[in-house]
């Protein structure tokens, strides 16, 4: 990830998610998938990573499963 959009998403740029998404949304998807073994899952697990990272949390959500 380059230094330019870890700086966009720590301000929460709406343009920055966009950019998170499309240049790592199904390498993501993929490796979720393979983890998982279950596309709404792997799918539910994608979300909470992208919005993590977009929020700029160090940690996962309490809900997140092990």
């Amino acid at each position: 990830m380059t230094a330019a959009l870890v700086a966009a998403l720590k301000r929460q740029s709406p343009t920055a998610f966009d950019q998170l998404i499309a240049e790592y949304g199904t390498m993501l998807y993929r490796v979720a998938l393979r983890l998982m073994d279950q596309p709404e899952e792997a799918e539910e697990v994608l979300q909470e990573t992208l919005v993590t990272a977009y929020e700029g949390r160090s940690t996962p959500s309490t809900n997140a499963r092990p």
